[in-house]
């Protein structure tokens, strides 16, 4: 018993070094020197360049400050891992007020890019260099461009929206990607940086968020800046509908927690069905999808997302767990039946649905069959 408590020390002092560990960038323009100790009497073992990826292994608490041109920088000495010429790992210590999260920009790249970007500031260079590739920057910095026209000089939406969208995947298979493969790149660091950038650059239509427990990123579109893009009422009533449904507005085949269901845990909840809300959506959009028919492209992602969107309700209709009574919900489906809200190729499956939920019985303890109701009023299971 006397090893336990050892043990667990060892242990809590690698879990902390690990979770020290990040990835900054040397920012002296002249090089940085690595040393043997944290100390500038230490032996010089190496010199890193410009820009160079290190990873902080341990932080010293050991302070300095300096005065370099006329600047004074404080920081504190910091081991770092390091790859030598041959890629070989090497452990040393730097003075981290030369270490940046950003990895800078050489000046000549800076000139190169700043030629062909029209929106984004000389400032959000370091940022936009340290997580993404230079076609999504120049691509996300020409919907940038266009979002801030004035509403005369600006293309159709449509086109706009699904080059949005497909922006907005690309961002989040890269960054997903980036996170996965570098460890010391940590999604809450990205997210904090992130936040500053699209403050500090006015970003429209997109905010950088994570989802399933904050595991995994998700670039989110922000529907309600590309939805003001547009007067007209095709579009104007698309995203009213698609706000309804989904916040995020950009793809209902992605990761999007519905909002007819009430999240009582990260990963599950009750349905709202029996609340008339669902009713109400399969309504509104089965008159937006007739009444702007001829209006629609041969392929229009309006259409097809409304349509997509339908049939996620439909899917969801039976649930473990609803919020309201069974008569409650049981009526609902009725409604959806005898009022002229499902087109034609709809109607079984709900009538499926329906039938289903009519016949399951009533679960009331934890190990009986069956479905849930009145988890508003009462406690529900969502193990």
């Amino acid at each position: 018993m006397k090893f336990i408590p050892i043990l667990f020390l060892i242990c809590s002092l690698m879990m902390t070094e690990v979770a020290a560990q990040k990835i900054v960038y040397i920012n002296a323009k002249s090089g940085l020197n690595v040393r043997a100790t944290p100390d500038l009497n230490g032996d010089k073992i190496a010199k890193l360049e410009y820009a160079t990826k290190v990873i902080i292994r341990n932080q010293t608490r050991q302070s300095m400050t300096v005065e370099d041109e006329g600047k004074t920088i404080s920081g504190e000495w910091v081991e770092i891992i390091f790859e030598t010429p041959r890629r070989e790992e090497m452990y040393g210590f730097v003075f981290d007020g030369y270490l940046s999260k950003l990895k800078p920009v050489f000046p000549e790249e800076e000139r190169e890019m700043l030629q062909k970007l029209t929106y984004f500031s000389k400032s959000a260079l370091p940022f936009l260099k340290t997580y993404y590739s230079d076609e999504i920057i120049l691509e996300y910095d020409r919907i940038q461009a266009l979002l801030h026209l004035d509403s005369a000089q600006k293309p159709e939406m449509i086109e706009l929206y699904a080059d949005a969208i497909a922006l907005s995947k690309k961002i989040t298979t890269q960054m997903n990607r980036k996170f996965i493969r570098d460890n010391g790149q940590k999604l809450d660091t990205y997210l904090n940086l992130a936040s500053h950038f699209e403050k500090d650059e006015n970003i429209s239509g997109f905010r950088s968020d994570c989802i399933i427990e904050c595991v995994q990123f998700k670039m989110n579109l922000r529907t309600v800046d590309i939805k003001n893009y547009s007067s007209k009422k095709i579009d104007q009533e698309y995203f009213r509908l698609l706000r309804k449904v989904d916040d995020g507005g950009a793809n209902p085949f992605e990761y999007n927690r519905p909002v007819w269901i009430e999240f009582q845990t990260d990963y599950s909840g009750y349905s709202v069905l029996g609340d008339r809300f669902l009713l109400g959506f399969l309504n509104e959009s089965k008159v937006y999808l007739e009444a702007f028919k001829s209006e629609f492209k041969e392929t229009d992602i309006r259409q097809d997302n409304i349509r997509a969107y339908r049939q996620l309700v439909i899917d969801g209709l039976v649930n473990l767990r609803y919020g309201l009574s069974k008569d409650q919900v049981i009526k609902e489906l009725v409604l959806m039946l005898e009022n002229e809200v499902l087109f034609e190729n709809e109607k079984e499956a709900v009538e499926k649905k329906y039938l289903e939920i009519l016949n399951s019985p009533i679960r009331i303890k934890y190990e009986e069959p069956g479905l849930q109701f009145d988890c508003v009023s009462r406690d529900c299971s969502y193990g």
